[in-house]
């Protein structure tokens, strides 16, 4: 009897838990009176946690800035260039593995969706304007940077495909471990 209550009480309190952040979504007043505050708050730690270096020149690999922005970002649930994860092994679902592998989405829902040059140009407008109304200091040449950063990215990512098969998914994703 005592496991059973124990377990009603765990259950309710993680339902009521959800309702509440359920109930935040909908408090739609208090949201738009927050406005932009909250992401700002985000984007300036992330500014603080990389700071601005000169024109051209580079970041080197060990940089720690580098480092606290992506556990900063990944902390907030945003994986950076690299998203980990375990699993069952696709070709052994006896073995657990942890893997790294290239994120799943880049920006826009697929890489194939880079190569439609009408799609790349609406997306930039739009990263334009959102990257202007956050950041003022932001221009449309830092949108550019931006997609062109992302088609490098998408380029370099395997096809829905390739990450699809499993006699290929070793190869895509790096196994760190496996017990």
């Amino acid at each position: 009897m005592r496991l059973g209550a124990a377990t009603r009480s765990s259950d309710e309190e993680n339902f009521n838990k959800m309702k509440s952040a359920y109930q935040a979504c909908l408090d739609e007043p208090t949201i738009k009176s927050l406005g932009i505050k909250p992401l700002a708050k985000i984007l300036d730690q992330v500014k603080k946690a990389i700071p601005a270096t000169a024109p051209g020149t580079p970041r080197k690999l060990g940089d720690s800035s580098i480092k606290d922005a992506v556990l900063l970002l990944a902390k907030h649930g945003i994986s950076a260039l690299v998203s980990p994860g375990a699993g069952a092994d696709d070709t052994d679902p006896d073995t657990v593995v942890v893997g790294v592998s290239p994120p799943w989405r880049i920006g826009l829902p697929s890489k194939e969706r880079y190569r439609d040059a009408r799609l790349v140009r609406q997306y930039q407008d739009v990263i334009a304007s959102v990257l202007s109304a956050l950041s003022p200091e932001a221009s449309k040449e830092s949108a550019a940077k931006l997609i062109d950063f992302e088609e490098r990215l998408a380029a370099a990512s395997p096809s829905t495909e390739e990450r699809e098969d499993v006699t290929v998914s070793g190869v895509i994703g790096w196994y760190l471990f496996a017990y």
